[in-house]
């Protein structure tokens, strides 16, 4: 009878997860912009809506043509033509410029004074070649030898990534190679890479982690239920996210993959000791104390891990908010799961007894051996702040990418060959129109800026109005569609090209040209992504010190309500600091910066690590033996969910983003610090305050 009230149980919640799976999965929607990081009251943000508000366009898609023998000629520049032609035409492009447009422009007295442009390659082939010795267009929208030219392709806020597709389509018809960058490319290749996390990752996780538990479990079956179970789960947080209207991004995509490592070491403890059990008791009886004595670490354990996730929510990003939601509901539901599942899949298999388990992995030092790893460690954090004052907080949307992928090789050739991919703009304020007064001083300011360590070229509507004699009033006024991207009633706006992606390398810049803009009678801000991935980083980096901080207090209080023991709830928390601080010298020593993805792996460390901890001291609160022991009773099932740990987020390494591989890089070794440190430490130094051999 028990057997089958156990039964039911176990399919009628397996049956109602799949239900509401297969109802709400189907909804799920992937948001790839990194405008997800952004907080809607930053400066930086605001300063860009408003101005693509005021010059209606929002980024900049640049397509680079390259020719193995010229593009100035017949063929080339007719299919050149079409294709722009065909782009213009897609839904969300506001304007396209390319060399196959370059003019020589004047004025006409004819019928009122209007401005004429007059094309270089609509003429005879013979003066074609004249193009390539105008200093506008040089560099600008066609190299100095003519092989290399430019789509700039100027986009409205209708733009999505699905405009790739067609602008790849379009560019097929061209007998050139073509490269595309910019910031709508960088999105479009995370859109792939979500993908690729949220479906194709899992399975293989998904075997390196049962092939561990088997080695331990030597039982397929017994192996398999931890990753059901947290795979029920994941199910279930992504139908959480569809009922929250909560999209997958390059954060909340890894939900599957950590609550299917993480959550299913929770069955695994309970497992574990089942099967351990088995051997003395009857198998009601096993069942019935491994629930009883597991059942306290894991609540312990699950709640512990979501204060972890939780200490997301002091970032002010949305998207660090809602990976906070996701995860700790994930965990939430593991842990519920678990408890009601496990037990009730017990009672219904049929288990051999084991007198040894598998997979026997431990670390149990002796006391020299202790005193001579402690002093090593101590010695390392004396040293720690030389090395951890090396990691540079910084990042590069473009940096998130392998070398060998298309869009960093689009990006080193836009750079090569125009000197940008990111437009950085300077907007000049003024009271009334520009004038030829005003002419005179910006030219001044531009070439200023020219001399800036960083900057390969600036733009403006004063270049096109010097370039080619016509007063800069005179300009604005009858010239307003030539000169319409970059003047806009009472603003000017410079672009400055740089080769600089990285959000520190812009900030620079953009600090060294503020250190002569103070004398001139304008209102100057600068707009750019690089500045707003600046400033975010600050505010993620500021808010992760205070998360932290949080976390650990959260945390040990949580231990004291639970142990009521200060001492030992204090000796519990130190593995997980020096977990989170060797995070940190790991950090400096690969050189991996500080930004947005890496602030994560603090807190999903001192989720983890905290659990070693949770199991030893309760172990040694229940049997009432010597600490040390708990090595050898409790080590060998921590060692092998370590290694399970880091074995699953090994499978990132092989993540189409460097991004995915840096965070698999300190999770990896991470888990491999929070045990060694939790089987060093916790042992030794309750048996020193405990008197005990």
């Amino acid at each position: 009878m028990k057997d089958k009230n156990a039964f039911i149980i176990l399919s009628s919640v397996i049956a109602l997860v799949v239900l509401i799976s297969v109802f709400t999965l189907p909804h799920l929607r992937i948001e790839s912009s990194s405008d997800v990081f952004l907080s809607k009251h930053d400066p930086e943000v605001i300063a860009e809506r408003s101005m693509e508000k005021m010059f209606k366009d929002s980024g900049t898609i640049l397509v680079v043509l390259e020719s193995k023998d010229t593009l100035l000629s017949t063929s080339i520049i007719t299919a050149v033509r079409k294709v722009e032609s065909k782009i213009k035409k897609l839904p969300g492009v506001s304007r396209v410029d390319s060399f196959v447009d370059a003019a020589k422009y004047r004025i006409s007295l004819l019928g009122g004074i209007k401005v004429k442009n007059e094309p270089y390659l609509s003429g005879p082939p013979d003066e074609w070649k004249k193009l390539l010795s105008d200093k506008l267009y040089v560099n600008n929208l066609i190299d100095e030898t003519g092989k290399v030219g430019s789509l700039t392709v100027t986009l409205n806020n209708k733009a999505n990534t699905s405009l790739l597709k067609s602008l790849r389509n379009i560019l097929k018809s061209l007998p050139l190679k073509c490269y595309i960058t910019g910031g709508l490319a960088a999105d479009e290749e995370l859109y792939n890479s979500i993908w690729l996390l949220s479906l194709f990752y899992p399975p293989g996780l998904f075997f390196i982690v049962w092939l561990i538990y088997f080695l331990r479990l030597r039982d397929p079956l017994l192996s398999l239920l931890p990753l059901i179970v947290s795979l029920l789960a994941s199910a279930l947080s992504y139908s959480f996210a569809v009922f929250l209207n909560i999209h997958l991004n390059v954060l909340t995509a890894t939900t599957a993959l950590f609550v299917i490592v993480i959550g299913s070491a929770y069955s695994l403890h309970l497992i574990n000791r089942y099967v351990q059990l088995l051997a003395i008791y009857p198998k009601e009886e096993a069942v019935k104390i491994s629930f009883k004595e597991e059942k306290r670490p894991l609540i312990l354990s699950a709640l512990t891990t979501m204060i972890g996730f939780a200490s997301f929510a002091f970032i002010p990003s949305k998207a660090f908010r809602e990976m906070s939601m996701l995860l700790s509901f994930g965990i939430f539901m593991c842990l519920i799961l678990t408890l009601v599942l496990i037990p009730a899949f017990l009672k219904v298999k049929k288990t051999k007894i084991r007198k040894t388990m598998g997979l026997r992995l431990n670390l149990r030092f002796n006391y020299k051996i202790n005193v001579i790893f402690i002093i090593i460690v101590s010695i390392i954090v004396v040293l720690s702040p030389i090395i951890i004052r090396r990691i540079n907080v910084n990042s590069d949307n473009f940096g998130y990418f392998k070398k060998n992928s298309s869009i960093r090789k689009a990006t080193y050739i836009s750079n090569k060959y125009f000197g940008w991919t990111l437009p950085l703009y300077l907007m000049i304020e003024k009271k009334g129109m520009f004038l030829n007064s005003d002419q005179v001083v910006v030219r001044q300011l531009e070439d200023k800026i020219r001399s800036v360590k960083g900057v390969s070229n600036v733009i403006s509507a004063v270049d096109i109005a010097e370039h080619f004699d016509i007063p800069l009033g005179i300009l604005q006024i009858f010239g307003s569609k030539e000169i319409g991207q970059f003047i806009h009633r009472d603003t000017m706006r410079l672009l400055i090209k740089t080769p600089v992606t990285d959000a520190k390398g812009t900030f620079q810049i953009v600090k060294r040209i503020k250190e002569f803009l103070k004398g001139y009678d304008y209102h100057f801000k600068f707009v750019g992504p690089g500045l707003i991935l600046y400033n975010m980083n600050s505010r993620v980096i500021n808010a992760q010190i205070q998360s932290i901080l949080m976390a650990f207090i959260m945390i040990f209080l949580l231990l004291l309500a639970i142990f009521r023991k200060p001492l030992e709830s204090l000796i519990a928390i130190l593995p997980i600091a020096l977990t989170v601080l060797f995070q940190f010298i790991f950090m400096g020593i690969a050189k991996i910066n500080l930004e947005i993805s890496t602030s994560i792996v603090a807190g999903i460390l001192m989720g983890l690590s905290i659990d070693y901890s949770i199991h030893i001291i309760n172990w040694h609160s229940l049997s009432k033996k010597a600490a040390v022991d708990a090595v050898s009773e409790v080590g060998p099932v921590i060692l092998t969910n370590a290694l399970s740990l880091a074995a699953g987020f090994s499978t990132l390494f092989f993540a189409p983003m460097l991004l995915y591989a840096r965070i698999a890089y300190l999770l990896v070794t991470g888990m491999i610090c929070g045990a060694f440190f939790t089987l060093l430490f916790i042992p030794f130094l309750i048996s020193k305050v405990k008197k005990q051999p």
